[in-house]
Protein backbone atom coordinates (compact mmCIF):
# COMPACT_ATOMS: atom_id res chain seq x y z
CA UNK A 1 0.00 0.00 0.00
CA UNK A 2 1.67 3.52 -0.88
CA UNK A 3 1.59 5.08 2.42
CA UNK A 4 2.16 9.34 2.87
CA UNK A 5 2.39 9.40 6.14
CA UNK A 6 5.72 10.75 7.04
CA UNK A 7 7.77 12.68 9.07
CA UNK A 8 8.85 16.51 7.20
CA UNK A 9 12.28 18.03 7.91
CA UNK A 10 12.04 21.25 7.43
CA UNK A 11 15.71 22.79 6.22
CA UNK A 12 16.72 26.58 5.66
CA UNK A 13 17.07 25.29 2.47
CA UNK A 14 13.11 24.01 2.32
CA UNK A 15 11.92 27.58 2.41
CA UNK A 16 11.74 29.69 -0.91
CA UNK A 17 11.27 33.32 -0.54
CA UNK A 18 9.45 33.15 3.10
CA UNK A 19 7.15 30.33 1.33
CA UNK A 20 7.17 26.51 2.91
CA UNK A 21 7.96 24.05 0.11
CA UNK A 22 6.83 20.11 0.33
CA UNK A 23 9.06 19.51 -2.74
CA UNK A 24 11.84 20.66 -0.64
CA UNK A 25 11.32 18.98 2.34
CA UNK A 26 13.53 15.76 2.91
CA UNK A 27 10.65 13.36 4.14
CA UNK A 28 11.06 10.00 5.68
CA UNK A 29 7.59 7.76 4.83
CA UNK A 30 6.42 5.17 6.44
CA UNK A 31 7.73 3.51 3.30
CA UNK A 32 11.39 4.26 3.91
CA UNK A 33 11.44 2.01 6.96
CA UNK A 34 9.66 -0.36 4.95
CA UNK A 35 11.96 -0.50 2.09
CA UNK A 36 15.02 0.19 4.35
CA UNK A 37 13.65 -3.53 6.56
CA UNK A 38 13.66 -5.34 3.02
CA UNK A 39 16.62 -4.01 1.70
CA UNK A 40 18.60 -5.10 4.77
CA UNK A 41 16.89 -8.45 4.14
CA UNK A 42 18.10 -8.46 1.15
CA UNK A 43 21.34 -7.06 1.75
CA UNK A 44 23.71 -9.99 0.42
CA UNK A 45 21.68 -10.13 -2.91
CA UNK A 46 21.68 -5.99 -3.24
CA UNK A 47 25.92 -6.58 -2.33
CA UNK A 48 26.44 -8.98 -4.80
CA UNK A 49 24.69 -6.58 -7.46
CA UNK A 50 26.67 -3.67 -6.50
CA UNK A 51 29.57 -5.50 -6.48
CA UNK A 52 29.38 -6.67 -10.39
CA UNK A 53 28.04 -3.31 -11.29
CA UNK A 54 31.51 -1.19 -9.78
CA UNK A 55 33.65 -3.66 -11.03
CA UNK A 56 32.84 -2.05 -14.79
CA UNK A 57 33.77 1.39 -15.06
CA UNK A 58 30.19 2.01 -15.79
CA UNK A 59 30.07 2.27 -11.78
CA UNK A 60 32.44 4.15 -10.96
CA UNK A 61 31.27 6.65 -14.17
CA UNK A 62 27.45 7.29 -12.09
CA UNK A 63 29.67 7.94 -8.67
CA UNK A 64 31.04 10.93 -10.52
CA UNK A 65 28.43 12.06 -12.19
CA UNK A 66 26.61 11.88 -8.75
CA UNK A 67 29.13 13.74 -7.17
CA UNK A 68 29.33 16.41 -10.30
CA UNK A 69 25.25 16.85 -9.63
CA UNK A 70 25.79 17.84 -5.90
CA UNK A 71 28.45 19.95 -7.26
CA UNK A 72 26.04 21.95 -9.33
CA UNK A 73 24.00 22.21 -6.37
CA UNK A 74 26.83 23.36 -4.08
CA UNK A 75 26.08 20.45 -2.64
CA UNK A 76 22.35 21.16 -1.31
CA UNK A 77 20.98 18.79 1.54
CA UNK A 78 18.02 18.44 -0.26
CA UNK A 79 20.01 17.37 -3.34
CA UNK A 80 21.97 14.89 -1.16
CA UNK A 81 19.08 13.78 0.48
CA UNK A 82 17.09 12.81 -2.66
CA UNK A 83 20.28 11.10 -4.16
CA UNK A 84 19.89 8.85 -0.92
CA UNK A 85 16.38 8.36 -2.14
CA UNK A 86 17.25 7.82 -5.46
CA UNK A 87 19.93 4.65 -3.85
CA UNK A 88 17.01 3.48 -1.96
CA UNK A 89 14.96 2.90 -5.14
CA UNK A 90 17.91 1.34 -6.60
CA UNK A 91 18.53 -0.88 -3.89
CA UNK A 92 14.94 -2.13 -3.66
CA UNK A 93 14.96 -2.73 -7.50
CA UNK A 94 18.43 -5.01 -7.02
CA UNK A 95 16.70 -6.91 -4.36
CA UNK A 96 13.28 -7.05 -6.42
CA UNK A 97 15.20 -8.31 -9.49
CA UNK A 98 16.70 -11.20 -7.59
CA UNK A 99 13.80 -12.67 -5.96
CA UNK A 100 12.72 -15.71 -7.70
CA UNK A 101 9.01 -16.00 -9.00
CA UNK A 102 8.19 -12.50 -7.87
CA UNK A 103 5.35 -11.48 -10.19
CA UNK A 104 3.65 -14.84 -7.89
CA UNK A 105 4.45 -13.15 -4.57
CA UNK A 106 3.27 -9.42 -4.99
CA UNK A 107 -0.04 -10.59 -6.89
CA UNK A 108 -2.59 -11.31 -3.92
CA UNK A 109 -0.99 -8.17 -1.89
CA UNK A 110 -0.66 -6.22 -4.66
CA UNK A 111 -4.55 -6.66 -5.87
CA UNK A 112 -5.65 -6.09 -2.64
CA UNK A 113 -3.99 -2.44 -2.32
CA UNK A 114 -5.06 -1.40 -5.81
CA UNK A 115 -8.66 -2.41 -4.28
CA UNK A 116 -8.81 -0.36 -1.49
CA UNK A 117 -7.09 2.46 -2.78
CA UNK A 118 -9.10 2.45 -6.06
CA UNK A 119 -12.12 2.23 -2.86
CA UNK A 120 -10.58 4.86 -1.18
CA UNK A 121 -10.83 7.22 -4.23
CA UNK A 122 -14.22 6.32 -5.21
CA UNK A 123 -15.39 7.46 -1.35
CA UNK A 124 -13.90 10.32 -1.59
CA UNK A 125 -15.00 11.46 -4.31
CA UNK A 126 -18.76 10.87 -2.98
CA UNK A 127 -18.31 11.89 -0.13
CA UNK A 128 -16.17 14.80 -1.29
CA UNK A 129 -13.90 14.91 1.35
CA UNK A 130 -11.63 12.77 3.40
CA UNK A 131 -12.53 9.44 4.85
CA UNK A 132 -10.86 10.03 8.36
CA UNK A 133 -9.94 7.67 10.94
CA UNK A 134 -7.18 4.87 10.60
CA UNK A 135 -6.78 5.86 6.67
CA UNK A 136 -5.18 9.35 8.41
CA UNK A 137 -2.34 6.75 9.46
CA UNK A 138 -1.82 5.29 5.62
CA UNK A 139 -1.43 8.96 4.71
CA UNK A 140 -5.32 10.24 3.55
CA UNK A 141 -4.85 14.42 4.13
CA UNK A 142 -7.41 15.89 5.41
CA UNK A 143 -9.54 17.20 2.37
CA UNK A 144 -12.22 19.44 1.67
CA UNK A 145 -13.49 21.69 -1.39
CA UNK A 146 -13.09 24.89 1.00
CA UNK A 147 -9.34 24.19 1.75
CA UNK A 148 -6.66 26.50 -0.20
CA UNK A 149 -4.63 24.76 -3.26
CA UNK A 150 -6.74 21.46 -2.97
CA UNK A 151 -7.27 19.77 -6.15
CA UNK A 152 -10.97 20.32 -7.82
CA UNK A 153 -12.32 20.03 -11.14
CA UNK A 154 -14.78 22.58 -12.32
CA UNK A 155 -18.01 21.68 -14.35
CA UNK A 156 -19.79 25.05 -15.44
CA UNK A 157 -21.75 25.48 -12.06
CA UNK A 158 -20.29 22.49 -10.19
CA UNK A 159 -17.12 22.19 -8.52
CA UNK A 160 -16.16 18.59 -7.34
CA UNK A 161 -13.17 17.54 -4.95
CA UNK A 162 -10.48 15.24 -7.22
CA UNK A 163 -10.12 12.34 -5.20
CA UNK A 164 -6.23 11.72 -4.00
CA UNK A 165 -6.76 8.27 -2.79
CA UNK A 166 -3.77 8.27 0.08
CA UNK A 167 -1.80 10.44 -2.45
CA UNK A 168 -0.18 13.76 -1.95
CA UNK A 169 -1.90 15.08 -5.12
CA UNK A 170 -4.96 13.11 -7.33
CA UNK A 171 -2.11 13.34 -10.34
CA UNK A 172 0.02 11.05 -8.26
CA UNK A 173 -2.84 9.14 -8.05
CA UNK A 174 -3.56 8.60 -11.53
CA UNK A 175 -0.05 7.89 -12.43
CA UNK A 176 -0.17 5.02 -10.07
CA UNK A 177 -3.19 3.48 -11.65
CA UNK A 178 -1.28 3.92 -14.78
CA UNK A 179 1.35 1.80 -13.55
CA UNK A 180 -0.65 -0.69 -11.85
CA UNK A 181 -2.88 -1.08 -15.20
CA UNK A 182 0.93 -2.65 -16.98
CA UNK A 183 1.19 -4.51 -13.34
CA UNK A 184 -2.08 -5.95 -13.66
CA UNK A 185 -1.40 -7.52 -17.36
CA UNK A 186 1.05 -9.64 -15.92
CA UNK A 187 -0.58 -10.81 -12.68
CA UNK A 188 -4.52 -10.89 -13.38
CA UNK A 189 -6.80 -11.43 -16.37
CA UNK A 190 -9.96 -10.18 -14.39
CA UNK A 191 -11.61 -7.82 -16.69
CA UNK A 192 -13.81 -6.69 -14.42
CA UNK A 193 -10.70 -5.13 -12.42
CA UNK A 194 -9.32 -3.48 -14.71
CA UNK A 195 -12.67 -1.86 -15.80
CA UNK A 196 -13.11 -0.37 -12.16
CA UNK A 197 -8.96 0.68 -12.20
CA UNK A 198 -9.75 2.68 -15.42
CA UNK A 199 -13.10 4.00 -14.50
CA UNK A 200 -11.22 4.87 -10.78
CA UNK A 201 -8.66 6.87 -13.67
CA UNK A 202 -11.64 8.74 -15.16
CA UNK A 203 -12.53 9.94 -11.45
CA UNK A 204 -9.01 11.11 -10.90
CA UNK A 205 -9.77 13.61 -13.68
CA UNK A 206 -6.47 14.36 -14.61
CA UNK A 207 -5.76 14.85 -18.43
CA UNK A 208 -2.25 14.10 -18.65
CA UNK A 209 -2.92 10.37 -17.21
CA UNK A 210 -6.16 9.89 -19.03
CA UNK A 211 -4.43 10.82 -22.76
CA UNK A 212 -1.56 8.96 -21.99
CA UNK A 213 -3.57 5.94 -21.48
CA UNK A 214 -5.61 6.98 -24.90
CA UNK A 215 -2.64 7.02 -26.42
CA UNK A 216 -0.56 4.22 -25.18
CA UNK A 217 -3.73 1.73 -24.39
CA UNK A 218 -6.29 2.45 -26.81
CA UNK A 219 -4.28 3.65 -30.27
CA UNK A 220 -0.89 1.93 -29.12
CA UNK A 221 1.52 4.33 -29.83
CA UNK A 222 5.29 2.93 -29.53
CA UNK A 223 7.66 4.95 -27.37
CA UNK A 224 9.02 6.66 -30.39
CA UNK A 225 5.93 8.08 -31.45
CA UNK A 226 5.18 9.13 -27.74
CA UNK A 227 8.47 11.16 -27.54
CA UNK A 228 8.13 12.99 -30.68
CA UNK A 229 3.99 13.77 -29.02
CA UNK A 230 6.16 14.88 -25.67
CA UNK A 231 8.32 16.78 -27.47
CA UNK A 232 5.28 18.72 -29.91
CA UNK A 233 3.51 18.96 -26.25
CA UNK A 234 6.61 21.13 -25.37
CA UNK A 235 6.39 23.39 -28.38
CA UNK A 236 2.28 23.57 -27.50
CA UNK A 237 2.50 26.70 -25.56
CA UNK A 238 4.51 28.88 -28.51
CA UNK A 239 2.66 27.38 -31.04
CA UNK A 240 -1.04 27.14 -30.25
CA UNK A 241 -3.13 30.50 -29.70
CA UNK A 242 -4.76 30.21 -26.68
CA UNK A 243 -8.40 30.80 -28.04
CA UNK A 244 -7.71 27.65 -29.80
CA UNK A 245 -8.16 25.74 -26.10
CA UNK A 246 -11.13 24.49 -24.88
CA UNK A 247 -12.08 25.94 -21.58
CA UNK A 248 -11.39 23.15 -19.32
CA UNK A 249 -8.10 23.03 -20.46
CA UNK A 250 -7.51 26.42 -20.52
CA UNK A 251 -6.17 27.08 -16.94
CA UNK A 252 -3.79 23.89 -17.55
CA UNK A 253 -2.62 25.40 -20.63
CA UNK A 254 -1.81 28.67 -19.16
CA UNK A 255 0.35 27.93 -16.72
CA UNK A 256 2.67 25.29 -18.20
CA UNK A 257 2.77 28.49 -21.15
CA UNK A 258 3.67 30.41 -18.27
CA UNK A 259 6.10 28.20 -16.98
CA UNK A 260 8.20 27.94 -20.03
CA UNK A 261 9.69 31.20 -20.21
CA UNK A 262 11.72 30.80 -17.30
CA UNK A 263 12.64 26.82 -17.92
CA UNK A 264 13.87 27.80 -20.96
CA UNK A 265 16.11 30.62 -19.05
CA UNK A 266 17.32 28.21 -16.68
CA UNK A 267 18.01 26.20 -19.43
CA UNK A 268 19.73 29.14 -21.15
CA UNK A 269 22.37 29.32 -18.00
CA UNK A 270 22.73 25.83 -16.94
CA UNK A 271 22.15 23.70 -19.51
CA UNK A 272 25.25 21.49 -19.64
CA UNK A 273 25.51 20.69 -15.64
CA UNK A 274 21.97 21.29 -14.84
CA UNK A 275 21.01 22.96 -11.17
CA UNK A 276 21.31 19.97 -9.49
CA UNK A 277 18.34 17.40 -8.36
CA UNK A 278 15.44 18.77 -6.93
CA UNK A 279 16.44 22.47 -7.51
CA UNK A 280 14.80 23.26 -10.00
CA UNK A 281 12.27 25.67 -7.95
CA UNK A 282 15.06 27.46 -6.17
CA UNK A 283 16.12 28.25 -9.78
CA UNK A 284 12.31 29.04 -11.14
CA UNK A 285 12.34 31.61 -7.88
CA UNK A 286 15.24 33.28 -9.42
CA UNK A 287 13.67 33.83 -12.78
CA UNK A 288 10.06 35.26 -11.62
CA UNK A 289 9.28 38.70 -10.72
CA UNK A 290 8.62 38.71 -6.84
CA UNK A 291 5.35 39.57 -7.68
CA UNK A 292 5.04 36.09 -9.76
CA UNK A 293 6.20 34.15 -6.88
CA UNK A 294 3.65 32.25 -4.83
CA UNK A 295 2.61 28.85 -2.96
CA UNK A 296 1.34 27.68 -7.03
CA UNK A 297 4.11 29.18 -9.25
CA UNK A 298 6.69 27.22 -6.91
CA UNK A 299 6.20 24.07 -8.59
CA UNK A 300 8.46 21.86 -10.95
CA UNK A 301 7.28 22.19 -14.61
CA UNK A 302 5.01 20.15 -15.70
CA UNK A 303 7.24 18.39 -18.62
CA UNK A 304 9.69 15.59 -17.94
CA UNK A 305 11.84 16.28 -20.53
CA UNK A 306 12.59 19.85 -19.57
CA UNK A 307 12.58 18.81 -15.59
CA UNK A 308 15.13 16.43 -16.17
CA UNK A 309 17.57 18.37 -18.00
CA UNK A 310 16.90 21.34 -15.78
CA UNK A 311 18.19 19.59 -12.98
CA UNK A 312 20.91 16.96 -14.44
CA UNK A 313 22.16 19.02 -17.32
CA UNK A 314 22.70 17.78 -20.90
CA UNK A 315 25.88 15.87 -19.85
CA UNK A 316 24.73 13.59 -17.44
CA UNK A 317 21.15 12.70 -19.19
CA UNK A 318 23.15 12.00 -22.58
CA UNK A 319 25.68 9.73 -20.77
CA UNK A 320 22.64 8.31 -18.53
CA UNK A 321 20.84 7.04 -22.12
CA UNK A 322 24.53 5.61 -23.52
CA UNK A 323 24.88 3.50 -20.15
CA UNK A 324 21.47 2.48 -19.99
CA UNK A 325 21.38 1.65 -23.83
CA UNK A 326 24.33 -0.52 -23.55
CA UNK A 327 23.64 -2.17 -20.06
CA UNK A 328 20.05 -2.71 -20.67
CA UNK A 329 19.13 -6.54 -22.01
CA UNK A 330 18.20 -5.53 -25.78
CA UNK A 331 15.03 -7.29 -25.28
CA UNK A 332 14.00 -5.59 -22.31
CA UNK A 333 14.66 -2.65 -24.37
CA UNK A 334 12.13 -4.08 -27.02
CA UNK A 335 9.33 -5.06 -24.74
CA UNK A 336 6.17 -3.70 -25.05
CA UNK A 337 5.45 -3.43 -21.63
CA UNK A 338 8.43 -1.39 -20.81
CA UNK A 339 8.24 0.88 -23.88
CA UNK A 340 4.46 1.52 -22.25
CA UNK A 341 6.14 2.49 -18.80
CA UNK A 342 8.55 4.65 -20.70
CA UNK A 343 5.98 5.92 -22.89
CA UNK A 344 3.61 6.95 -19.76
CA UNK A 345 6.22 8.48 -17.79
CA UNK A 346 7.03 10.49 -20.38
CA UNK A 347 3.63 11.41 -21.40
CA UNK A 348 2.69 12.30 -17.39
CA UNK A 349 5.59 14.21 -16.58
Amino acid sequence: LPFQLGKHIWLQQSFINSFRIDYLSPTIYTTDILITIYILLNAKKIWTSIKKIFKKSTGLLLLALLIFNLWASSFNPVTAFTWLRMAEYLFLFLALANTPHLLKKISTPFIASLVLIMAIASIQLVKQSSIGGILYFLGERPLSINLPNIAEIKFRTLTLLRPYGTFSHPNSLAGYLLVSFLILSFISKSKILKTLLILTLLITFSKAAILAFIFVEIFKLRFPQTLLLAFLFTLAPFIIHRKLIPDWLIKSFSFRQFMIIPTFAILARSWLAGVGLQQYIKALAGNLAPSQISLYTLQPVHNILLLIISELGLIFVVILLIIAIKTIDKKILRNAQFQKLASIVILTG
